[in-house]
Protein backbone atom coordinates (compact mmCIF):
# COMPACT_ATOMS: atom_id res chain seq x y z
CA UNK A 1 0.00 0.00 0.00
CA UNK A 2 1.42 3.39 -0.97
CA UNK A 3 0.64 6.81 0.39
CA UNK A 4 1.42 10.29 -0.85
CA UNK A 5 2.59 11.09 2.69
CA UNK A 6 5.58 8.80 2.19
CA UNK A 7 7.26 11.29 -0.12
CA UNK A 8 6.63 14.40 1.95
CA UNK A 9 9.21 15.93 4.28
CA UNK A 10 8.67 15.12 7.96
CA UNK A 11 7.21 18.58 8.59
CA UNK A 12 4.53 18.03 5.91
CA UNK A 13 3.73 14.37 6.39
CA UNK A 14 2.12 12.49 9.24
CA UNK A 15 3.71 13.00 12.65
CA UNK A 16 5.90 10.31 14.17
CA UNK A 17 3.10 9.58 16.63
CA UNK A 18 0.62 9.00 13.79
CA UNK A 19 3.11 6.82 11.92
CA UNK A 20 3.80 4.73 15.03
CA UNK A 21 0.05 4.17 15.55
CA UNK A 22 -0.30 3.11 11.90
CA UNK A 23 2.79 0.87 12.07
CA UNK A 24 1.39 -0.80 15.19
CA UNK A 25 -1.79 -1.47 13.19
CA UNK A 26 0.27 -3.31 10.57
CA UNK A 27 0.67 -0.57 7.95
CA UNK A 28 4.05 -1.44 6.41
CA UNK A 29 4.30 1.92 4.64
CA UNK A 30 4.22 3.68 8.03
CA UNK A 31 7.21 1.66 9.26
CA UNK A 32 9.04 2.46 6.05
CA UNK A 33 8.21 6.17 6.43
CA UNK A 34 9.58 6.14 10.01
CA UNK A 35 12.73 4.42 8.79
CA UNK A 36 13.24 6.86 5.91
CA UNK A 37 12.61 9.83 8.18
CA UNK A 38 15.12 8.81 10.86
CA UNK A 39 17.69 6.46 9.29
CA UNK A 40 20.12 9.24 8.34
CA UNK A 41 20.31 10.73 11.84
CA UNK A 42 20.55 7.29 13.47
CA UNK A 43 23.32 6.36 11.03
CA UNK A 44 25.13 9.60 11.91
CA UNK A 45 24.88 8.79 15.60
CA UNK A 46 26.26 5.28 15.03
CA UNK A 47 29.10 6.69 12.97
CA UNK A 48 30.00 9.18 15.70
CA UNK A 49 29.93 6.44 18.33
CA UNK A 50 32.13 3.92 16.51
CA UNK A 51 33.57 5.70 13.49
CA UNK A 52 33.79 4.31 9.99
CA UNK A 53 33.23 0.67 10.57
CA UNK A 54 31.95 -2.39 8.78
CA UNK A 55 29.28 -2.81 11.48
CA UNK A 56 27.64 0.63 11.27
CA UNK A 57 25.05 -0.37 8.67
CA UNK A 58 24.23 -3.57 10.54
CA UNK A 59 23.90 -1.68 13.84
CA UNK A 60 21.48 0.81 12.31
CA UNK A 61 19.43 -1.90 10.62
CA UNK A 62 19.37 -4.04 13.76
CA UNK A 63 18.27 -1.05 15.85
CA UNK A 64 15.32 -0.39 13.57
CA UNK A 65 14.39 -4.09 13.42
CA UNK A 66 14.41 -4.18 17.23
CA UNK A 67 12.37 -0.97 17.41
CA UNK A 68 9.73 -2.20 14.97
CA UNK A 69 9.59 -5.56 16.72
CA UNK A 70 8.93 -3.86 20.06
CA UNK A 71 6.83 -0.93 18.87
CA UNK A 72 4.09 -1.80 21.35
CA UNK A 73 6.56 -1.02 24.19
CA UNK A 74 7.07 2.59 23.05
CA UNK A 75 5.23 4.63 25.68
CA UNK A 76 5.25 7.94 23.80
CA UNK A 77 4.79 7.43 20.05
CA UNK A 78 6.01 11.00 19.41
CA UNK A 79 9.46 10.08 20.78
CA UNK A 80 10.22 7.40 18.17
CA UNK A 81 13.56 8.91 17.08
CA UNK A 82 14.89 9.17 20.63
CA UNK A 83 13.71 5.64 21.34
CA UNK A 84 15.53 4.20 18.31
CA UNK A 85 18.61 6.25 19.24
CA UNK A 86 18.54 4.70 22.72
CA UNK A 87 18.32 1.22 21.21
CA UNK A 88 21.28 2.05 18.98
CA UNK A 89 23.35 3.42 21.85
CA UNK A 90 22.80 0.28 23.94
CA UNK A 91 23.54 -2.04 21.00
CA UNK A 92 26.69 -0.05 20.22
CA UNK A 93 27.85 -0.36 23.83
CA UNK A 94 27.37 -4.13 23.72
CA UNK A 95 29.25 -4.36 20.42
CA UNK A 96 32.18 -2.31 21.72
CA UNK A 97 32.38 -4.27 24.98
CA UNK A 98 32.37 -7.55 23.02
CA UNK A 99 35.12 -6.27 20.72
CA UNK A 100 37.22 -5.16 23.68
CA UNK A 101 36.87 -8.58 25.31
CA UNK A 102 37.78 -10.35 22.07
CA UNK A 103 40.84 -8.08 21.68
CA UNK A 104 41.94 -8.90 25.25
CA UNK A 105 41.59 -12.60 24.47
CA UNK A 106 43.62 -12.15 21.29
CA UNK A 107 40.68 -13.13 19.09
CA UNK A 108 40.36 -9.71 17.44
CA UNK A 109 42.72 -6.87 16.70
CA UNK A 110 42.26 -3.82 18.90
CA UNK A 111 40.04 -1.17 17.36
CA UNK A 112 42.01 1.62 15.74
CA UNK A 113 40.94 5.17 16.49
CA UNK A 114 38.16 6.46 14.22
CA UNK A 115 39.34 7.70 10.83
CA UNK A 116 38.78 11.43 11.12
CA UNK A 117 40.19 12.48 7.75
CA UNK A 118 36.83 11.82 6.10
CA UNK A 119 35.14 14.63 8.04
CA UNK A 120 37.98 17.15 8.26
CA UNK A 121 38.24 20.03 5.86
CA UNK A 122 41.20 19.70 3.50
CA UNK A 123 42.06 23.27 4.57
CA UNK A 124 42.24 22.38 8.28
CA UNK A 125 45.47 23.56 9.87
CA UNK A 126 47.92 20.68 10.38
CA UNK A 127 48.17 21.35 14.14
CA UNK A 128 44.36 21.08 14.44
CA UNK A 129 44.43 17.76 12.56
CA UNK A 130 47.13 16.42 14.88
CA UNK A 131 45.17 17.53 17.96
CA UNK A 132 41.91 16.02 16.69
CA UNK A 133 43.63 12.70 15.97
CA UNK A 134 45.05 12.72 19.49
CA UNK A 135 41.65 13.54 21.01
CA UNK A 136 39.93 10.80 19.03
CA UNK A 137 42.62 8.34 20.14
CA UNK A 138 41.93 9.30 23.77
CA UNK A 139 38.16 9.03 23.26
CA UNK A 140 38.60 5.70 21.48
CA UNK A 141 40.49 4.31 24.47
CA UNK A 142 37.67 5.20 26.88
CA UNK A 143 35.30 2.47 28.05
CA UNK A 144 32.35 2.31 25.62
CA UNK A 145 29.78 3.51 28.16
CA UNK A 146 31.91 6.51 29.12
CA UNK A 147 32.62 7.36 25.48
CA UNK A 148 28.91 7.16 24.61
CA UNK A 149 27.96 9.57 27.41
CA UNK A 150 30.66 12.04 26.33
CA UNK A 151 29.68 11.95 22.66
CA UNK A 152 25.94 12.13 23.35
CA UNK A 153 26.42 15.16 25.61
CA UNK A 154 29.27 17.09 23.97
CA UNK A 155 28.94 16.15 20.29
CA UNK A 156 25.24 15.33 19.90
CA UNK A 157 24.23 18.10 22.33
CA UNK A 158 21.72 16.10 24.38
CA UNK A 159 20.76 17.23 27.86
CA UNK A 160 21.94 15.13 30.77
CA UNK A 161 18.42 13.80 31.21
CA UNK A 162 18.26 12.79 27.53
CA UNK A 163 21.63 11.07 27.79
CA UNK A 164 20.36 9.13 30.80
CA UNK A 165 17.31 8.04 28.83
CA UNK A 166 19.32 7.15 25.71
CA UNK A 167 21.82 5.07 27.66
CA UNK A 168 19.28 3.51 29.99
CA UNK A 169 21.14 4.73 33.08
CA UNK A 170 20.41 7.07 35.95
CA UNK A 171 21.16 10.78 35.84
CA UNK A 172 23.75 10.32 38.60
CA UNK A 173 25.52 7.64 36.53
CA UNK A 174 25.55 9.92 33.48
CA UNK A 175 27.05 12.76 35.51
CA UNK A 176 29.70 10.45 36.95
CA UNK A 177 30.66 9.05 33.52
CA UNK A 178 30.73 12.50 31.94
CA UNK A 179 32.97 13.79 34.73
CA UNK A 180 35.28 10.80 34.19
CA UNK A 181 35.45 11.39 30.43
CA UNK A 182 36.11 15.10 30.85
CA UNK A 183 38.83 14.40 33.42
CA UNK A 184 40.55 12.09 30.92
CA UNK A 185 40.35 14.80 28.26
CA UNK A 186 41.69 17.47 30.65
CA UNK A 187 44.56 15.16 31.57
CA UNK A 188 45.33 14.68 27.87
CA UNK A 189 45.25 18.44 27.31
CA UNK A 190 47.55 18.96 30.31
CA UNK A 191 50.02 16.40 28.98
CA UNK A 192 49.89 17.95 25.52
CA UNK A 193 50.70 21.45 26.80
CA UNK A 194 53.70 20.32 28.88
Amino acid sequence: MSSAAENLPASMGPSDAALVVLARAGEAWASEALYRRHARSIFGLAWRLIGRDEDVDDLVQDSFVTAFGQLDKLADPASFRAWVAGILVRKTGKLLRRRKLLARLGLRAAMPPPEIDSFLSPNAPPEAVVELRAIYAVIGAMPPDVRAVLLLRRVEGHTLEEVAELTGTSLATVKRKLAKAEAVLRKHQGEGSS
